[in-house]
């Protein structure tokens, strides 16, 4: 993968992380340098309708969203039948990897975290969008300390009918 470049726009330039349905690469817009993260949906659900749907779907509800505390979409597509999200690279680290790290957050600074998240996640709701997998993986912290959240990949619009099943599980 690395070396690729999508839509002739973005080439990626390294491996970043990866979830249950897709892998993240470090990569560049190509028009003017910019560091941006790439999130291509894993082969084996390429031809699933409903992972791609899943995975449209986490770009049509952050398309929908800006807020400086929320990792920005730059773009979206499909290019030879491999779908992927180009978003906003956040320098840092997830709150996970803090945690492991550093153990447990003084009071303060957990408060503040908290406080940051739940200012996303209002700003979503207020929109009509429920993220449905907030955790420490996708709680990332710039440099500076400050929060992005990210990974609305089973993101649900509220005025929409049911997504899931019953009994379906989705995040972790």
């Amino acid at each position: 993968m690395i070396g690729r470049i999508f839509s002739g726009k973005y080439e990626v330039t390294g491996y970043l992380s990866e979830g249950g349905m897709a892998l993240v690469y470090r990569g560049r817009r190509l028009s003017d340098d910019r560091e941006v993260a790439i999130k291509v949906l894993r082969e084996q659900y390429a031809h699933d309708k409903d992972f791609v749907a899943r995975f449209e779907r986490e770009a049509q509800a952050v398309a929908r969203l800006s807020h400086p505390r929320m990792v920005q979409l730059y773009d979206s597509g499909r290019d030879e039948n491999v779908h992927f999200i180009v978003m906003e690279f956040v320098e840092g680290e997830d709150l996970k990897t803090l945690l492991r790290r550093v153990g447990p957050l003084s009071e303060s600074r957990a408060r503040e975290i908290g406080a940051q998240v739940c200012e996303v996640l209002a700003y979503a709701h207020d929109r009509e969008i429920v993220h449905r997998d907030i955790k420490p993986q996708n709680i990332l912290l710039t440099r500076d300390g400050q929060v992005k959240v990210t990974d609305f990949g089973i993101a649900r619009a509220l005025a929409s009918s049911a997504i899931t099943e019953t009994g379906t599980v989705l995040g972790s």
